[in-house]
């Protein structure tokens, strides 16, 4: 879905990397490069389908961001048997 524009649904944009909803008056209010909720760059970006300030993949990439979330485990962990 990355690179395609964002849809429009019900007065919001949604984007198109991590599917976070956007006023449409506050993208539009950046594209104009008055204040607002992101900037002209992140705006015209995010109408690229290029991800919104809220993507994880801004973090480098989304497959690193993961990698460290969620690490490969070989072993269960030990957990302590609980005192009675």
């Amino acid at each position: 879905m990355r690179g395609e524009r964002p849809h429009y649904e019900d007065g919001d944009y949604y984007c198109s990397v991590c599917g976070e909803p956007w006023d449409t008056y506050g993208v539009r209010t950046a594209l104009k490069g008055e204040v607002s909720d992101m900037t002209k760059e992140e705006a015209e970006k995010f109408m690229k389908g290029k991800g919104c300030p809220c993507c994880p993949s801004r973090l480098r990439d989304r497959d690193l961001l993961r990698q460290s979330i969620t690490p490969d485990v070989e072993e269960e962990p030990e957990y302590p048997e609980p005192e009675e």
